[in-house]
């Protein structure tokens, strides 16, 4: 047998035994997937050229795990600088124009709250969602007049594009959700031909922690490389920060059982920074983990 033949043949079996160390990528998504590493060539490379099986397997370890970096899960919410008042405000000048007065109070709160949800899951359209609050506020907004009152929460939307760009160009995997409705869908710009698209509530049917499982299904994340960004807003009391502190809550609780990793943000601290802080630990821990791996070879 000639020299080349007998090269191919080896590089051939070591392939199939180099498949053992061959680790799936976790995401299936154009955006979100890593290129594979080719276990079986690089081990068969390194039997020929006397390299140890050990020494290997610590070096494709690393080398997968540069290739299946860690998905973060961030909300659209958490990007923005929601002001909820600004849209009671909206309304409340609607029914003045109209000579009439909104008294905000819990029940009417969670009225709106029940119908925000339905309108989140997809399983009322805008036209409908309009007629119910315009009913439980009492006025008679045109569209045009309820749209800008409701999209006022959102603030400035122009800082959402900015940030969702400097977060992809910190070099992670990004998985963004939104628990929206269309009328703020389009406010924001949201389509599915967009650069880096976005889980939205209204298309999947859910709302809270089913739009996570959802999320998680479909883009075939692993737990154990998969970080979940929470907003916590703990520092107001009422209605809305309840309701919104509820959801992180039991946010934190589903990653917690998932085996999903947790990165939290204050409410007055920049987001994209608190993401670079746990970036920056995870990457230690993953040095440390190396650095053991490496010593018991």
């Amino acid at each position: 047998m000639s020299k080349s033949r007998i090269t191919r043949f080896l590089a051939k079996s070591a392939s199939v035994v180099g498949r053992q160390f061959h680790e799936k990528p976790p995401l299936s998504s154009r955006q979100f997937s890593p290129t594979p590493f080719n276990s079986g060539k690089w081990l068969g490379l390194a039997m020929l050229s006397g390299v140890t099986a050990s020494t290997f397997y610590y070096v494709h370890k690393k080398q997968s795990a540069d290739h299946a970096k860690e998905t973060y899960i961030v909300t659209i919410g958490s990007l923005l600088q929601l002001n909820y008042q600004a849209s009671i405000a909206a309304f409340q000048q609607i029914a003045a124009k109209e000579n009439k007065q909104i008294n905000i109070t819990n029940a009417l709160l969670q009225d709106i709250f029940k119908e925000d949800d339905l309108f989140k899951r997809g399983e009322i359209d805008e036209s409908i969602f309009r007629a119910r609050i315009n009913t439980i506020l009492g006025i008679n907004a045109s569209d045009e007049e309820f749209d800008y009152a409701w999209n006022a929460m959102l603030g400035d939307t122009k800082i959402l594009a900015d940030r969702m760009k400097v977060i992809k160009n910190l070099g992670i995997n990004l998985a963004f959700l939104s628990g929206t409705n269309p009328i703020h869908a389009k406010k924001l710009g949201f389509h599915e031909s967009q650069d880096m698209p976005v889980f939205l509530s209204y298309k999947n049917g859910c709302v809270g922690v089913k739009c996570y499982e959802k999320m998680r299904d479909q883009l075939g994340l692993n737990p154990h490389k998969t970080t979940l960004v929470l907003r916590v807003d703990n520092l107001n009391s009422g209605s809305i920060s309840e309701r919104n502190q509820h959801f992180s809550d039991t946010a934190e609780a589903w990653a917690a059982s998932q085996g999903i990793k947790i990165c939290k943000c204050g409410r007055n601290v920049e987001i994209i920074s608190a993401i670079e802080v746990c970036i920056a630990d995870q990457k230690k821990q993953e040095n440390n983990s190396h650095s053991k791996e490496l010593k018991g070879c």
